[in-house]
């Protein structure tokens, strides 16, 4: 087990709201290693705008996406959630996107379940079958080397089908929930640690507002900026 993923273990696990650090390059993870963010997150259209200077629609690939992250986890030592897009293909490619986004120093990987080449700016943008994203993340789970990286598990559903409908999804696949207004049905059905893009005005008020809307696990990871 490496330091950074039991630290981000640990945050997520724990009872009060985490602000992370978006960080993009390896000079903006020391800056927020030295600010004393706990986590730190690279997401997808970030990482595709920095490091290609292209927009987020499928211009990168696993290797683009390792390399970012290696030279990230090189300079700074951060507990680092990466947006692995869709896994980069089916079950066989998310399992070598695992086993290298570890040998990267990755502390948390997110694989989502959006059909792949992505639609933008349309209602439905497409959704993989249940069926083949659980496969995905049982794939990802099983490539591990190190039991303490964490498998993100991220949904478009609540925004693409009806609400049983995704409910059902996230039954199968605990997810990012992204919607607070579908807090505390997600919480009826699994126990998830809740992760929101943009933060309310401060941590602590946000965990009260989860406790209010009944959430079971008030964790609450939320993708803040350093600076």
């Amino acid at each position: 087990m490496s330091r950074t993923r039991e630290r981000f273990r640990r945050v997520i696990s724990g009872p009060t709201c985490v602000l992370a650090a978006n960080i993009f390059d390896p000079l903006s993870a020391r800056i927020a290693d030295m600010l004393g963010y706990e986590v730190c997150v690279l997401s997808g259209s970030v990482g595709k705008a920095v490091n290609l200077g292209v927009p987020d629609i499928v211009l990168s690939n696993m290797s683009d996406v390792v390399d970012h992250c290696r030279r990230i986890t090189r300079m700074a030592e951060v507990s680092l959630m990466v947006d692995a897009e869709d896994g980069f293909g089916n079950a066989v490619n998310v399992r070598r996107t695992v086993q290298e986004m570890e040998a990267a120093g990755v502390a948390a990987i997110e694989i989502e379940d959006n059909a792949v080449p992505k639609r933008f700016n349309v209602q439905n943008p497409g959704l993989i079958l249940k069926e083949e994203q659980v496969g995905k993340l049982q794939a990802a789970v099983a490539a591990r080397t190190d039991p303490s990286t964490v498998i993100v598990a991220r949904t478009s559903a609540l925004a693409a089908c009806p609400l049983e409908e995704a409910l059902d999804r996230i039954r199968a696949t605990p997810p990012r929930v992204p919607r607070p207004s579908c807090w505390r049905r997600c919480h009826t059905v699994v126990p998830i640690s809740l992760q929101c893009t943009r933060p309310p005005p401060s941590p602590s008020a946000c965990s009260i507002r989860l406790q209010r809307r009944g959430t079971t696990r008030p964790s609450l990871l939320l993708m803040g900026f350093a600076f």
